[in-house]
């Protein structure tokens, strides 16, 4: 007599195969353990350089906690044109790859710090940080505990030049949200797998970028360390259990130089079928080097809107201040005055009824107008796509 025997089902998890039925994130979130350990501690490989980091196998990682650390001595008789990029794009370029085809994260140290402070629990309020010579309490995108380079009473103030010869500490901090959210843990990455292979960069900006020597001598020095947020990986009755982990999170940078006065379209290229927008954003950087970040208000913006086929129109915010006011309060920080940040955020609220569907729209696109009185020199803009995909982000 043949005996019936079940087949045993099986899905993919970002191209690893586990039984069906080990798929179930209330069980998972009952007994993981949240886990942090330091990955790597190191000194930094220099200005204009880039490190290489692998990050273990273990768990399912949610997070990446990146510091920065270190010092910049101005010797005497020497000074420094701070750039506006500084501090925070002394990390030019976090990227973050997944078996060497996947790039999840592709972007500048600035835009991982507006990121941040979209996630609930950070934000920037009351903190003071020096911007030219005027002490800023709001939109400085930093924590409290950081330091952008104190000698004393002396500062590196962004748009400022410092010429007090002294040893200034520089203490930054980074989250770099693997997960799309820390709670759901949608877009974490399943590395306890000899299939999978997580390796982050970090490309460090020139000194020109930065902390240019105007005159004589000024000598930057960092170390940095590395730390993932990690979610243990119960075993129930000899299964392992996982959360849904179907789709990759991504942090993906784009540019565009052409901008003009008057309406522009820029492309959000790659963005289609099998992806959700969650986030939009982005800053124009504008003048003669080093350039500075339009600040978001009526003078350097008009209507603000995204849009996609022919010329559907969902959402037109009529001015940069009008913008500005909408995401200090989406996100409980200013992140349009100091660091000129605008964008849309679709997963603030209500993520899964309001983020955009690559499946229902083609052809989407950012709309900025830019009014006739802005004087552009060399102006870029620089912009983020966050997106959950049911498949690897490209490159």
């Amino acid at each position: 007599m043949a005996v019936a025997t079940q087949q045993r089902q099986t899905v993919m998890l970002q191209g690893v195969e586990v039984p069906a039925q080990a798929v179930q994130p209330e069980l998972f979130y009952a007994m993981t353990q949240r886990k942090q350990a330091q990955n790597k501690v190191a000194l930094f490989a220099g200005m204009g350089t880039t490190d290489n980091i692998k990050i273990r196998q273990q768990g399912i990682i949610a997070g990446l906690e990146l510091r920065v650390f270190g010092t910049v001595v101005i010797a005497a008789a020497s000074s420094s044109a701070v750039t506006r990029r500084w501090p925070l794009d002394l990390v030019k370029k976090v990227r973050v790859n997944v078996n060497g085809s996947s790039n999840l994260i592709n972007c500048s140290g600035a835009k991982l710090k507006a990121r941040m402070m979209m996630e609930p629990d950070f934000n920037d309020r009351g903190v003071t940080k020096t911007f030219a010579a005027v002490a800023e309490q709001q939109g400085t995108l930093m924590l409290n505990a950081e330091d952008q380079g104190t000698s004393g009473a002396n500062k590196l103030a962004p748009g400022a030049t410092q010429g007090t010869a002294g040893t200034y500490t520089v203490d930054l901090y980074y989250f770099i949200p693997i997960a799309a959210d820390q709670i759901t843990l949608a877009g974490a990455i399943f590395a306890q797998s000899a299939a999978t292979e997580i390796n982050m960069e970090i490309d460090w900006a020139t000194q020109a970028e930065t902390v240019p020597q105007t005159s004589g001598t000024v000598t930057p020095s960092f170390s940095y360390s590395v730390q993932p947020i990690i979610y243990a990986i119960p075993s129930v009755n000899g299964m392992q259990i996982v959360p849904d982990l179907r789709e990759f999170h991504s942090l993906i940078e784009g540019r565009s130089n052409v901008l003009a006065n008057g309406d522009n379209d820029v492309d959000m290229i790659g963005f289609g079928a099998g992806r959700k927008l969650l986030r939009a954003f982005g800053q124009v950087w504008n003048g003669t080097a080093p350039q500075s970040p339009l600040v978001v208000n009526e003078t350097n913006y008009g209507p603000l809107s995204w849009k996609y086929g022919l010329n559907e129109i969902p959402e037109v915010i009529p001015s940069g201040r009008h913008m500005r006011y909408q995401l200090d309060r989406l996100v409980d920080a200013d992140i349009g005055y100091l660091h000129g940040f605008w964008g849309f955020d679709f997963a603030n609220k209500f993520a899964m009824r309001d983020v955009v569907d690559g499946n229902r729209v083609t052809n989407l696109r950012l709309g900025l107008n830019i009014p006739s009185g802005v004087t552009l020199t060399n102006a870029t803009l620089e912009f983020v796509q966050e997106t959950l995909s049911v498949a690897p982000a490209g490159a």
